[in-house]
């Protein structure tokens, strides 16, 4: 009971991360972290510590998302049925070391990372969230853009939209986001606007708060080039798109 209590509180913090509503999120992964303690379920714990982690990368803390990631580490089962958490963990402290520690210990991570993916029993821990190729390259990408290294960072975006059929709405979009600022940093600005495009195109059939956000973002990062003419299409589009529908449904 205690370990179903802590999947789904922490099921309930992501849901209020994607509303934007931090605060609320940070409440439910503690709340989760304190009942997979109850339960005595350690990878359910670090499962709630890989929540805090991201949470604390969202506001620019990559040390502190390094630390949770390193405490999720030494509690979880080093076991096959675990092996995709763990996965999980080293690729958040691969980006909070891509943020905070440097190159070095960012690769090492992502290293480790895909170790671990690689020998993940299929099946797993039955309350455990899934992780997978598709959501460690997302990870990766994002590590690399952080560490100037955009060409691979385009390339683990584009496997993870070879991975993402076309239902994995939230999945393809987030992946779009992060390739649009990867172009936006080398200076393409048609590529940025392209990748923003696709997702404006997906925003009707999301309900998320944070896509809409980071659109927003990457408007207001383009705004200076807005003399552009795919730019200042593409501003014309953001401002016009209608706020997240609360009662969609995608994933």
């Amino acid at each position: 009971m205690f370990s179903a209590a802590s999947s789904l509180t922490d099921l309930a913090g992501w849901l209020a991360y994607d509303d934007e509503r931090g605060d609320l999120a940070a409440q439910h992964f503690v709340q989760a972290f304190g009942l997979a303690t109850a339960a005595g379920d350690q990878a359910l714990s670090a499962q709630a510590l890989v929540s805090q982690s991201h949470l604390a990368l969202e506001h620019e803390r990559p040390r502190d998302a390094v630390r949770l990631a390193e405490a999720g580490l030494a509690l979880v089962p080093d076991d096959s049925e675990c092996g995709a958490l763990r996965s999980r963990l080293y690729a958040m402290k691969a980006r909070g070391s891509a943020l905070a520690a440097g190159r070095p210990d960012c690769l090492a991570a992502l290293w480790d990372a895909e170790q671990e993916l690689a020998r993940a029993a299929v099946a797993g821990h039955e309350w455990l969230s899934p992780f997978d190729e598709a959501a460690l390259a997302a990870e990766a990408a994002i590590c690399l853009r952080d560490l100037g290294d955009h060409n691979h960072a385009e390339r683990h975006v584009r496997r993870v939209l070879e991975l993402r059929t076309p239902d994995r709405v939230r999945s393809r979009a987030f992946s779009n986001l992060t390739l649009a600022t990867v172009h936006l940093e080398r200076g393409d600005l048609d590529g940025a606007c392209e990748a923003g495009g696709q997702v404006l195109g997906a925003t009707a059939q999301l309900a998320s708060d944070r896509v809409v956000g980071q659109l927003r973002a990457l408007g207001r990062r383009l705004e200076p080039h807005a003399g552009s003419r795919a730019v200042s299409t593409f501003l014309g589009q953001v401002a016009a798109a209608p706020p997240a529908p609360r009662s969609a449904e995608a994933s």
